[in-house]
């Protein structure tokens, strides 16, 4: 049977690292990992001894979708090599709370929390209708909330909010306010575990509709929380939309109209609107509107939107990108005084913002050097690096980061004042998802059919 196949297969090797960085490989399953965005990764971390990993374990196909990619999901221990297999129904995928440190899984007509060794801490009954089928399980961002069909539970304090029976419809994709008590779904569904309102309601002839490239139907809470924005594409009857929705009053307006939006190129179909982390702008083609004003900045015609930085203060902008190489010039909108500042004197790849928000990183001169601007002083630092590198992985604690090399070496800056880089890896085939364990003391990658950890210092994973 599958699950003795797996049970057996897989194991936890030690390898050579470089200059003694310990090195493990998680190997024995010849088909691989998946690679669909269903799973969204082929692995993720859970705590710093865990791996959650997707093995391939088929193949079907969908009308909609193509080929699906199927799995049963494996928990490894880094440190024991032991193998366990979490519940799985073939639909929910198994939901880690980094914050209570549990495994959340649907067994037959109960909800496990276990530990990353599949001891279970605890369960609950699963009261979903039995003829409304499997409803998904939705973690809330800080993990300490979960919605589970009609029920809105705190994992933390036990409180609960029981939506059932005000509605036949459970939530596909829901946005959490910041206080995790509210939840949007498009389209369009209001839950309020305060009030214990539950359903889904028309917006005039506000409809979806469908753009390229797919992804996630992402509903975002904006304006403190106040209204909604939904990262997709609107019509209202016959004409393109981009709603801000107040989900209590059942109401919206349309960006195109009080942001004056012409409605030929920004309100189109593909054009739908990235939301800034700070909740108070929004990217609608070539412009950003400020929600609280509906003031709007025009981006250089030149220029293409290459995303926010986290605290949502600057818009990172591209022009003359080469799609051959991922060279781009890159400049900075700051959305305090409207102004454009230029983050690279030459063409850049890779750029990627430090996790404490101050500075972006990006490698120059065909990867030969690593530049790291400084977006408070607006200086810039430059590593020589020891091999042509194509990737930059920040460290969590933003106190270093690691950079992947053309030949697949994984290599380590550990101080961000110096031009000092260390080798974690021997060049690899084919190394993607490069992910750092949650203290940053490890970084896992995946290289053909197998995942590797290495350890930034001496000690074993888990550590």
């Amino acid at each position: 049977a599958l699950p003795d196949l797996l049970n057996t297969a897989f194991t936890v090797q030690q390898e050579s690292g470089m200059d003694g960085h310990p090195l493990r490989r998680v190997t024995g399953w010849e088909y691989g990992l998946c690679s669909s965005h269903r799973y969204s990764h082929p692995y993720r971390w859970l705590d710093n001894a865990h791996l959650l990993l997707f093995p391939l374990v088929g193949e079907r196909e969908n009308e909609m979708f193509g080929t699906i990619e199927l799995t049963q999901p494996v928990v490894v221990n880094l440190n024991s090599g032991d193998i366990w297999l979490p519940a799985w129904d073939g639909y929910q995928q198994p939901l880690w709370s980094d914050a209570l440190q549990v495994l959340i899984v649907r067994q037959e007509r109960e909800i496990l929390l276990l530990d990353a060794d599949g001891h279970v801490i605890q369960r609950y009954t699963d009261s979903t209708p039995r003829d409304l089928g499997i409803a998904p399980l939705h973690l809330s961002p800080s993990g300490r909330r979960l919605l589970a069909g009609f029920v809105w539970r705190d994992l933390e304090t036990g409180r609960t909010a029981d939506f059932s029976g005000q509605c036949k419809w459970t939530m596909g994709n829901p946005g959490w306010s910041s206080d995790e008590t509210r939840l949007f779904d498009c389209c369009f569904g209001y839950a309020d575990a305060n009030t214990g309102e539950y359903g889904y309601f028309w917006l005039g002839e506000l409809h979806q509709v469908g753009r390229g490239g797919g992804g996630p139907l992402s509903s975002r809470w904006v304006l403190s929380d106040t209204r909604v924005m939904v990262e997709w594409d609107f019509y209202d009857g016959d004409k393109p939309a981009v709603p801000l929705i107040d989900p209590q009053a059942q109401a919206y307006v349309d960006l195109c109209d009080v942001a004056g939006l012409p409605g030929t190129s920004a309100c189109a179909i593909g054009v739908f609107p990235s939301v800034a982390p700070d909740g108070e702008h929004v990217r609608v083609d070539r412009y950003i509107v400020d929600l609280r004003t509906f003031v709007t900045y025009t981006l250089p015609s030149d220029f293409g939107f290459s995303g926010w930085s986290p605290d949502g203060q600057f818009a990172l902008l591209a022009e003359n990108w080469d799609p051959a190489t991922g060279y781009a010039e890159y400049q900075l909108l700051s959305l305090a005084d409207g102004n454009l500042y230029p983050a690279t004197e030459t063409p850049g790849a890779a750029p990627a913002w430090g996790p404490l928000d101050k500075h972006l990183a990006f490698l120059a001169e065909d990867g030969d050097t690593l530049v790291m601007l400084d977006v408070e002083t607006w200086t810039t630092h430059r590593v020589l690096l020891s091999q042509p590198s194509v990737d930059v992985f920040w460290h969590p604690q933003g106190d270093g980061l690691a950079v992947l090399a053309q030949d697949g070496g994984l290599w380590w800056i550990f101080d961000l004042t110096t031009d000092t880089t260390e080798p974690l890896t021997p060049p690899l085939p084919g190394v993607h998802d490069v992910r750092w364990s949650p203290d940053g003391s490890h970084l896992a990658f995946v290289s053909g059919t197998d995942v590797y950890v290495v350890s930034i210092s001496e000690a074993k994973p888990g550590d």
